[in-house]
């Protein structure tokens, strides 16, 4: 009887446990919190979640069409407590199991619920669109980020699912800039989506316009695959519209740049001196537009290399007898920048001269040690890199008269002059052109003139030179601006003129005269006192048409330390002569009155203000047809011709 109590006191307590054991079983699994039991209506874009159990070594999610099935999801094992579930139909009743893996064993727990929304993991292509047309190749690839993504990777290829043009990799960005695509051709991409692990696929075919923009420069010389180039000529590529700069690469290797790099320049042209001859060389020509850099590449080898630098004419390397009565002289290289000559006592010294930085290949110096080893070094800047070549000579006689410079000096007066047409209209590339170009003009006006002959004086060592200001009329529009050069043998400052392409002498002893003899003789009506030495093939045209007689406009004279006072001077009104107004003939006209500072006139039949702002109240000169005063606007208005007395 009592094994029987017994008997039966143990199977109650296996009773009254057995549901506590049940308990710590289910309870040791970890519970889906989304989608939750019961579930309807859940949106799959958001990832399944589970509760987080402390000593669990891993989860894994079941998803199926029926309990405890995984044929809609088998994630692996994974220790993530969340996980992105693709391709869920929507509507049917769908079952979850997370499985929890504790020391060994696995625990699970149940859910079940409906889907509205289901997550497509498949990134789709915004630009190009499946059967869109590419017309500007500055815009890039684009797709849709897609949730939960790890990567994703691009294809663009001449053929369905190729490689051939993009092969980005694994990427995490959701853009591409576009390859150098052919107008009119079908091109193919294929944008793959990584999720959980595994790859989804998209494709789009795309084509490209007949008139397509493209940002990629391309070189023109050498071209791909030219072997045997010169390269003693400029390489150069297409120029790209609204491109902000290009960038070239030479190197021994594909997308190397060993033997040259350029940096950012604007040119589509660059000089790439010292290339190794015979062997296979890569260029990379880069091109940045609006920010992004785009690239093209080519091979080839160069039958001839560039030498850079310049190398002295006169004295020759080893001179014994030099006589620096003549200029320094050096080759010229293409495209040089710039030079600069170093004359010193030992080598590679500048202790005895030094030019600064020039572009002229001529260069007087002053006096060196005679009969004593004297070293040489000329530097050529190409493309911002500076090059140099050294020579050592004896010097045997120093500078001789001041006359062999002034030969050279009245050359560059007619040289700049030269560099335009006769209407004034500059040469392209010339310096005088550069000159009128940094002023904002295309055509020279006597001060761009005078700006470029002082450089060149300056760069050709000819000795101090300063700027001239004259004036017919201290009121700004009648003056002219040209050079003064310091004589050293007369100890004075003679004239050098590069607009009217002349110098002026005294007719009385044939010195070269000054701004002050110019200007008294004019004064003085002394016409036959001065001398006009024209210096090129212009001759005295452009002085005798301009518009006033040149002798005239040095009655003022402004030295550059001279105070320019507006109104103020010798007046021009001896050499007017009073007409009656209205005028109605063709010619050059002074206005004048001393009771108003200005008036309205009639000037070939337009309304026009003039002020009389000059010496003795006088107008800036009129050139018209037809000069009227309006009605009760006089103001004792006077008119006067401007006379001619030397280029009539």
């Amino acid at each position: 009887m009592r094994f029987l109590l017994r008997l039966c006191e143990r199977l109650f307590l296996l009773l009254l446990l057995a549901p506590l054991d049940w308990a710590y079983a289910q309870t040791s699994a970890s519970i889906l919190t989304f989608p939750t039991n019961g579930s309807v209506g859940i949106d799959s874009t958001i990832p399944f979640q589970w509760t987080p159990v402390p000593e669990a070594e891993c989860y894994y999610l079941y998803v199926g069409s029926s309990p405890g099935a995984k044929d809609l999801h088998d994630s692996g094992e994974i220790p993530a407590t969340s996980r992105l579930v693709p391709g869920l139909p929507v509507g049917p009743t769908i079952y979850a199991r997370i499985h929890t893996k504790i020391a060994g064993s696995w625990h699970y727990s149940d859910s079940r619920f409906r889907v509205s929304k289901s997550y497509i993991p498949v990134s789709t292509f915004v630009y190009p669109t499946a059967g869109g047309t590419v017309s500007d190749l500055r815009l890039p690839f684009r797709w849709t980020s897609v949730t939960g993504a790890q990567a994703y990777y691009l294809y663009v290829g001449t053929s369905p699912g190729s490689k051939n043009l993009v092969d980005t990799g694994e990427t995490q960005a959701t853009s591409q800039i576009m390859p150098n695509l052919a107008p009119g051709r079908v091109y193919y991409a294929r944008i793959h989506t990584k999720v959980n692990g595994a790859w989804y696929a998209n494709d789009a075919a795309f084509t490209t316009a007949s008139q397509l923009y493209s940002p990629y420069a391309t070189l023109v010389y050498p071209a791909d695959r030219t072997f045997g180039a010169d390269t003693t000529k400029p390489f150069q590529w297409t120029a790209v519209p609204d491109a902000d700069c290009y960038y070239l690469y030479v190197g021994t290797s594909q997308g190397g740049n060993d033997l040259h790099n350029s940096g950012e320049i604007q040119t589509t042209w660059r000089l790439v001196p010292g290339l190794p001859v015979g062997s296979i060389l890569y260029a990379r020509i880069w091109t940045k537009v609006r920010g992004s850099w785009y690239w093209t590449d080519s091979v080839f080898s160069a039958a001839s290399a560039f030498n850079p630098e310049s190398l002295l004419v006169y004295p020759s390397n080893g001179s014994i007898s030099v006589d620096l009565s003549l200029p320094f002289q050096w080759t010229s290289v293409a495209n040089a920048q710039s030079y600069r000559l170093w004359v010193g006592s030992t080598p590679g010294g500048a202790d005895l001269h030094d030019s600064g930085e020039i572009r002229t290949t001529t260069r007087f110096i002053d006096s060196v040690p005679l009969n004593t080893s004297i070293y040489a070094r000329l530097w050529t800047q190409l493309d911002g890199t500076w090059y140099h070549s050294d020579a050592s000579f004896r010097v045997a006689a120093g500078p001789a008269s001041f006359n062999s410079r002034l030969d050279t000096a009245l050359s560059l007066t007619d040289q700049v002059r030269m560099m335009a047409d006769f209407q004034g209209i500059t040469a392209e590339g010339t310096l005088l052109d550069k000159v009128a170009a940094s002023n904002g003009r295309w055509w020279a006006m006597c001060t761009d003139y005078a700006q470029t002959l002082f450089l060149m004086l300056q760069e050709y060592g000819i000795g101090p030179a300063r700027y001239l200001n004259i004036g017919f009329n201290s009121n700004y529009y009648d003056m002219h601006t040209l050079v003064e050069l310091y004589n050293p043998e007369q100890q004075n400052w003679m004239l050098l003129d590069p607009n009217f392409s002349l110098s002026l002498r005294l007719a009385s002893n044939g010195n070269w005269a000054t701004a002050e003899d110019i200007s008294a003789a004019s004064r003085e009506q002394k016409w036959d006192a001065i001398e006009y030495k024209f210096l090129g093939a212009f001759g005295d045209t452009m002085a005798r048409a301009y518009y006033l007689d040149y002798p005239l406009l040095y009655l003022n004279v402004y030295h550059e330390q001279d105070t320019f006072q507006p109104g103020q001077g010798y007046s021009p009104l001896e050499f007017l002569e009073e007409v009656p107004l209205p005028v109605s003939a063709l010619g050059l006209y002074v206005l004048r009155s001393r009771t108003v500072s200005r008036t309205t006139v009639l000037i070939n039949g337009s309304r026009s203000t003039v002020y009389f702002n000059g010496i003795d109240s006088t107008s800036p000169v009129i050139y018209a047809n037809s000069i009227s005063i309006l009605s009760g606007t006089r103001g004792g208005t006077r008119a006067f011709a401007v006379k001619r007395f030397v280029f009539r």
